[in-house]
């Protein structure tokens, strides 16, 4: 988004996706107010019109790990009870708001996970959804494999294949 000047971020949290020099305005917001740097809002239901920002960039606080504390008490901040289905909902109703509220585009940083030992695809599941309900083909989606090691330490052996990564979604507006 070469012409991009405002981002919004609406799952700002502690601002870490942000930990680098920006040509942006970035508009943090959170729906923790001890951690919603402009706003407190919730990323499904976004207070700002119609193509008011430039670009959205949606980075919800993963499962990732299962069921353990760290995991209910991120996700328990976004008001869902840290379980699959709660988590799509939540992605499936901010990219349509993200898209709503974005003049040139939408970025959404997500990771499969792993609940009750099924796998979940949660990129796909989230271009789907976004398929169904009107939105392009995402312009890009990159895969991110973190160098650190592919399981968690606390399990002797590796679980599951895909266990350190992330997807960067991104869809872009006609002009």
């Amino acid at each position: 988004f070469p012409t991009a000047v405002t981002i919004l971020d609406p799952t700002y949290g502690n601002g870490s996706f942000w930990n680098w020099d920006t040509p942006f305005r970035v508009i943090g917001g959170d729906v923790d107010p001890t951690r919603a740097r402009d706003y407190v809002g919730d990323c499904r239901d976004l207070p700002f019109g119609y193509e008011s920002v430039d670009v959205v960039v949606l980075d919800p606080p993963f499962l990732g790990g299962g069921h353990s504390g760290i995991i209910k008490s991120r996700y328990a901040r976004v008001g869902g009870r840290h379980n699959i289905k709660d988590l799509m909902e939540m992605y499936h109703r901010g990219v349509l708001e993200g898209w709503r509220v974005a003049r040139q585009g939408l970025i959404v940083k997500c990771q499969d996970v792993v609940e009750s030992g099924k796998f979940h695809m949660v990129h796909h599941d989230i271009v789907l959804h976004a398929q169904y309900s009107g939105l392009p083909i995402p312009v890009d989606v990159a895969h991110i494999v973190r160098t650190r090691a592919m399981s968690d330490p606390r399990w002797k052996t590796v679980q599951h294949l895909r266990s350190a990564h992330s997807y960067f979604l991104v869809w872009k507006k006609e002009s």
